[in-house]
């Protein structure tokens, strides 16, 4: 599906999708959560975001990738590797929140040359075909042909090695955006904690293209009744509105790939103002936001998404292997988490 703007005939069938998603088969089925963890305080938030977002019925994958070379002097030392240390705490921490230890699996991946953002690759792009001795289970592992490749992916944000060199990055906070750029899973950067598990409010940057409106569907799969959403549109006189991915295009033909013309803005308020109150969600509320010449699509959303501090920015990227320097920018610069919500087919 292209991210031009949907034609009337298809609203009934896209509405279809919208409608009481709550209970829809859909929604019910146990989904599959991959979070990856080292020693370090992001992969905590990660994790605990994780138990966040799980339903009772849903599975956990607990990814670590460690360098045995790295492990060889602890053990010459008599010390117990760190690699277990940390495999230790996320037993502790799933047997706290109650996970029953069929619904859960712990994957650690000895990167050996690889750098960390490979390994992490190889595994989501190879899990089908991967191999698990996990001698910590007290149950008989899932069989393979029942394991499934995560429905969503979340990781932590090293705040202070974003930048770090993609060869150089250790940790799985550091590499978090270069990590999800090459797999279309829905993914989700953690940068802060949220409230235990009250309602959250999301702001989901949308546009009228069909893009916006996958990205609609995967994300209110994530969500609870409870939550609070907002759709937020940002328009720019003889330019663009924005994507979802935080693009906007200044070609005035609004021709440009991707782009959106401004007369777009009345289709999407009809679109998201029809099908929101169908689809369960409490409290929700579609926003369009006119910005003048002089300030940047990209700009406008971020300063909106700090100004109004939401506990998730939800963008909907284009399905390529690389994230564009503008949805970067973006995930650099608000002080919340952010929703990728990835097109997986």
């Amino acid at each position: 599906m292209g991210n031009g703007i949907l034609s009337n005939s298809l609203h009934g069938d896209i509405d279809q999708n919208f409608q009481n998603i709550f209970e829809s088969p859909n929604f019910k089925r146990p989904r599959t959560w991959m979070c990856g963890v080292d020693e370090g305080t992001e992969a905590d938030e990660s994790f605990k975001m994780m138990i966040n977002f799980r339903k009772d019925n849903d599975h956990l994958i607990i990814f670590h990738a460690f360098s045995q070379s790295d492990e060889a002097q602890a053990s010459r030392l008599g010390l117990q590797p760190r690699h277990e240390l940390i495999r230790q705490k996320y037993l502790h921490e799933l047997a706290h929140f109650e996970v029953p230890s069929h619904q859960f699996l712990l994957l650690w991946e000895d990167r050996g040359d690889r750098t960390l953002r490979e390994t992490l690759i190889d595994f989501l792009f190879e899990y089908e075909d991967y191999e698990i001795e996990d001698t910590q289970r007290t149950e008989p592992s899932v069989p393979m042909q029942e394991r499934k490749k995560p429905d969503f992916l979340l990781f932590g944000y090293a705040r202070h090695n974003f930048s770090a060199d993609k060869s150089d990055a250790k940790k799985l906070g550091s590499v978090a955006d270069l990590a999800m750029r090459s797999v279309r899973i829905p993914s989700i950067i953690v940068k802060k904690p949220i409230t235990a598990m009250g309602p959250r409010f999301i702001i989901f940057a949308v546009n009228a293209s069909a893009l916006c409106k996958k990205g609609l569907e995967i994300l209110l799969t994530m969500l609870r009744p409870d939550d609070k959403l907002t759709c937020l549109q940002i328009i720019k006189p003889k330019s663009t509105a924005i994507d979802g991915s935080g693009h906007g295009n200044t070609n005035n033909n609004g021709t440009g790939r991707g782009s959106i013309k401004i007369d777009s803005e009345d289709h999407a308020r009809e679109f998201y103002e029809r099908v929101l109150p169908t689809v369960g969600i409490k409290e929700y509320s579609y926003i369009a936001q006119t910005i003048s010449e002089n300030v940047t699509v990209s700009q406008a959303l971020i300063d909106y998404t700090n100004e109004v501090n939401p506990d998730f920015l939800a963008l909907s990227p284009r399905a390529s292997q690389e994230l564009s320097s503008i949805t970067e920018i973006i995930i650099k610069a608000v002080n919340t988490n952010i929703v990728l919500c990835k097109n997986s087919s």
